[in-house]
């Protein structure tokens, strides 16, 4: 009779113990791997990648880099993913069974009674473990949804430290035609040629341009700080500037359904959404096989009246009579209906953003086209006809120094339209998820080959 108990707890244990914790290896690969994911040894470690070669002088790249890797928000993100992994491991548990000893109220001892849900293991198991691996991979592309909102904060906000920076220049040298300008006025004044009311109004707009200075410069600080917060570094701060950028954004040439067909391939969102589907899909079925319920015990009874022990076979079944599951099947279906609908108001606002950057990036490209093709133009001309007229006598330091002041004006104008156009860019390669340019290539790889086909 021992023996038996000996052999039953024994093949408890080796039941309980097909699945345990991770073994030391795994978890010595785990650690390893957090470094892969860029996931910090620390809460409070700042890690700076080894591509950064100069930390004093960081392209918009350069800071994307830190903010991967030091992100607190990412961090946290990054963190999850263990406990999705976590997740998958409890999915793959074999539940374990239940073994129970009866007390000794009669003559024989130790009776005992082992049952193991039997559906558990070969129906919903299986669909439990596949739930799990769908819902890490939807909680991976949710994470890279987020990586591309903090790489387009970080590069709207480079756009704007670099615009900063521009406009400050620009307002500096206006100041210096302006600081001319008064001096030119006040040199007429104190020789009796003007009343003096120019050079009030001028010291007036002055006054207004070194409060316009100021604000650049306050916003300019603003805006890194929030560069620093986004790489992580508001707890580690180092003297840094922007390298300066000055390429042009290229000319999109994808129209807008292969960019939404881009957007729809290309999305982590999209991609999150579709994986939640097949998601509730699962559920729907699991549902609906959550209706019965078996289970198998193996006991130990005394057969019949020679008191003899022996090995007695039990089968439980849960009849689904007055519960067959409807509120969870109704609720699984709707779920899915839910996520579907989910998946055309995604749909719907992709397309809405990239017509609304295609539209601001138009907008703003007409403007810069007429800046350098109209406006500039006429400003240098007209500077250049004042110069003439001044080397004619007939026109005298004033007007070149009006001049030089408007093309400043006129510059600065120019710079906002490419702040703008910089930022409908960007903004454009979020709504796709993809480099414009390497989509460009491959539509243009397609259509060759198509031609050639």
């Amino acid at each position: 009779m021992a023996f038996k108990c000996y052999i039953v707890c024994l093949l408890m244990v080796l039941l309980a113990g097909c699945y345990t914790s991770p073994s030391q290896e795994e978890m010595i690969a785990a650690s390893s791997e957090r470094l892969h994911l860029g996931l910090k040894a620390k809460p409070s470690e700042f890690v700076l990648p080894g591509t950064i070669t100069d930390p004093s002088c960081l392209s918009a790249d350069d800071v994307v880099v830190i903010a991967l890797w030091n992100n607190p928000e990412l961090q946290e993100a990054l963190a999850g993913v263990g406990v999705e992994r976590g997740k998958m491991l409890t999915a793959a548990h074999i539940a374990n069974p239940r073994l129970s000893f009866m007390l000794p109220l009669g003559q024989r001892q130790f009776e005992f009674l082992a049952v193991h849900p039997v559906l558990d293991v070969w129906l919903l198991r299986p669909h439990r473990i596949e739930w799990a691996t769908k819902n890490a991979a939807h909680y991976a592309r949710t994470l890279e949804e987020q990586c591309l909102d903090v790489m387009l904060r970080i590069r709207l906000l480079c756009a704007k430290l670099s615009y900063n920076m521009a406009m400050h220049e620009n307002l500096l040298q206006e100041k210096t035609v302006l600081e001319r300008l008064i001096a030119f006025h006040r040199a007429s004044f104190q020789s009796g040629q003007t009343s003096g009311l120019n050079v009030t109004q001028l010291e007036l707009e002055l006054a207004l341009l070194d409060a316009a200075i100021q604000r650049e410069a306050l916003d300019h600080k603003n805006v890194k700080h929030d560069l620093d917060q986004l790489m992580g570094a508001s707890e580690h701060p180092w003297e840094w500037t922007l390298s300066e950028d000055t390429a042009e954004m290229p000319v999109v040439t994808l129209s807008k359904d292969a960019l939404l067909k881009t957007a729809l391939l290309s999305r982590p969102a999209v991609r999150a959404t579709e994986i939640q589907a097949e998601m509730a899909a699962q559920k729907h079925s699991i549902a609906v096989n959550d209706v019965w319920n078996f289970l198998i015990g193996i006991s130990d009874k005394e057969l019949g009246e020679s008191k003899a022990s022996g090995w007695t076979l039990s089968i439980g079944l849960d009849v689904p009579i007055f519960n067959q599951n409807e509120g969870g099947k109704a609720t699984a279906k709707a779920e899915l209906e839910k996520v579907l609908r989910t998946y055309e108001a995604q749909r719907n606002a992709i397309a809405h953003d990239i017509a609304a950057a295609l539209q601001g990036m138009e907008n703003c490209r007409a403007q810069m086209d007429h800046f350098e093709t109209v406006v500039v133009p006429a400003a240098v001309q007209y500077r250049q006809r004042v110069e003439t007229l001044i080397q004619n006598g007939r026109e005298n330091q004033e007007a070149l120094l009006l001049a030089e002041r408007q093309i400043e004006k006129v510059q600065a104008v120019r710079a906002q339209s490419v702040y703008q156009h910089r930022c409908a860019y960007h903004q454009l390669e979020r709504a796709v998820a993809s480099s414009l340019a390497t989509a460009s290539q491959q539509e243009r790889t397609e259509r060759s080959s198509k031609g050639e086909e």
